[in-house]
């Protein structure tokens, strides 16, 4: 309990309405519930009490928005519209090791979910299970080895962005599962250079534009200029 009050001091909410909620989910903190109840939902609940339902998912060591539901009827609304492209704006924001021969540019693969190893695989052609996963992105800075790119996802894959920048050599700083070689000087830190950070939609007659951006975590922190502009919109 005391760390599940920790963590909910520590928990900001960028919106909030009486339909749903949309927390910053700190890396490390798992998105579905939990018997420690340290889970985003968790912490939802004992900010607000009742029960809430999640809309979507980001994995334990990604942070940034979440989209939680306070209701079953809202969860499944929001969730038609949350995992639709044509309805549902998503960018993240990513920290890379190496840089893109070009400054901007769209990722087109085919991706296969090893439910056994919990990993998706880029594949070379079809087959059962493969499924066509797109993105694109956007170079916002550079810092020596590293790279910070906006990415707009295009479909929505399991690992979708780990997978396809690792396979082109260019892993997310921290994701040892995905071959980065960069090790934490914090061990105590779950969470890879990956953030959920911009989520654009229409619900229940109104329109919804969020932006956040991760504060002082490394190496985010190497580009403040570029992540205080991003969210300026520039």
């Amino acid at each position: 309990v005391g760390l599940s009050l920790s963590l909910n001091m520590n928990m900001k909410i960028a919106t909030e309405n009486d339909k749903f909620v949309i927390p910053i989910k700190d890396f490390g903190v798992a998105s579905e519930k939990s018997t420690e109840k340290t889970d985003i939902i968790s912490l939802c609940e004992e900010k607000y009490g009742g029960e809430f339902y999640p809309v979507n998912r980001l994995d334990v060591v990604t942070g940034g928005l979440i989209v939680l539901a306070r209701s079953k009827r809202a969860a499944a609304e929001l969730s038609a519209t949350i995992s639709d492209k044509t309805k549902c704006g998503k960018r993240y924001l990513a920290v890379i090791t190496g840089c893109p021969r070009e400054n901007a540019g769209v990722f087109e693969d085919l991706l296969f979910f090893d439910r056994a190893k919990r990993k998706s695989f880029v594949c070379d052609r079809e087959r059962a299970g493969v499924k066509k996963a797109a993105l694109a992105y956007t170079v916002l800075g550079k810092s020596g080895e590293f790279t910070l790119v906006s990415v707009t996802l295009m479909t929505g894959r399991t690992h979708q962005i780990r997978a396809q920048f690792a396979s082109r050599g260019m892993p997310v700083v921290f994701d040892g599962k995905y071959g980065s070689r960069i090790k934490r000087a914090d061990t105590g830190h779950a969470g890879i250079a990956l953030f959920s950070a911009g989520l654009e939609f229409d619900f229940d007659g109104g329109h919804f534009e969020v932006c956040e951006i991760p504060s002082g975590v490394y190496p985010f922190s190497l580009f403040e200029k570029e992540l205080e502009a991003f969210k300026n919109g520039g």
